[in-house]
């Protein structure tokens, strides 16, 4: 069991994040990707569709994308649960505590969804609500659970838009790679392979670019590389919150103080009180 921080820094945060995550196994990853795929897969289908006009299946897609929506949340939630059962060293919740919670996550998620829409013009209130709809699944205030979850994501702050810049840069760098390996892997195709498609042909790049799922598709494609690595970083960050809140920081500081001391330690040994 890692020993919590008192403060909680972002670049703290981060680096542990990724770490977690590359300890990750790889099965929980294909359990995310499966569960968050569909989603993602039939949100840019309906874009498509709606860009070009083509609204008669309308009711279809919204069942679909409610549907997978919630199949997202269910597969989303319990990833973050068992990054934060690995990072801490305790047993996940079993299937049946995550089947119970599927319906208050949903509820949760939407009603901070909603929330970050309709206050989406007032910036101060865009991180501590994505933190909070990332604490839904992890809150164990079962009386009040909205609140609950805004109330541990508004207990650091100042240090959630750290963090968030810290997302949002490595979230560019991402969407630029992939910018240019849809635009170098179609020519390497061509060239190897002679391949035709819309990038060989005249005016083919323009067209491209002027297309909205295109860029719909790249920021999507982001989102879904970097969520896992940001529900890691989340995951420890509200271990931390937790360890605060439970006194565990100021007992870890207490050991590490009298591991340091060889007084106590010696007194430790002897069968007396280290203080």
């Amino acid at each position: 069991m890692p020993e919590p921080t008192a403060r909680i820094s972002p670049l703290g945060v981060l680096e542990t994040g990724l770490a977690q995550y590359r300890r990750t196994a790889r099965r929980e990853l294909w359990r995310y990707y499966l569960s968050s795929g569909p989603f993602v897969l039939l949100l840019l289908w309906s874009w498509r569709q709606v860009a070009t006009r083509r609204t008669a299946a309308l009711p279809w897609m919204a069942l679909g994308l409610a549907v997978t929506y919630t199949a997202r949340t269910l597969g989303s939630g319990a990833y973050i649960r068992r990054a934060l059962a690995a990072y801490a060293g305790s047993a996940p919740a079993g299937p049946r505590a995550e089947f119970k919670r599927v319906a208050a996550e949903i509820w949760r998620r939407a009603a901070l969804l909603l929330l970050w829409v309709v206050l989406a013009p007032c910036v101060i209130f865009t991180a501590p609500l994505y933190v909070a709809a990332h604490y839904a699944p992890l809150s164990g205030d079962t009386r009040r659970p909205l609140r609950g979850c805004l109330r541990w994501a508004a207990s650091w702050y100042v240090q959630e838009w750290g963090l968030l810049a810290l997302l949002g840069l490595m979230a560019l760098l991402l969407l630029i790679n992939l910018l240019l390996l849809a635009f170098i892997l179609p020519v390497l195709l061509h060239f190897l392979l002679g391949i035709t498609n819309l990038l060989t042909m005249a005016g083919g790049a323009r067209d491209l670019l002027d297309n909205s799922s295109f860029w719909v598709g790249l920021l999507l494609a982001t989102y879904l590389a970097l969520d896992p690595v940001t529900q890691c970083a989340l995951a420890v960050s509200f271990y931390n919150l937790q360890a605060e809140r439970d006194g565990a920081d100021l007992l870890a500081g207490l050991g590490r103080l009298q591991t340091a001391n060889p007084a106590a330690r010696s007194r430790r040994a002897l069968g007396g009180s280290p203080c």
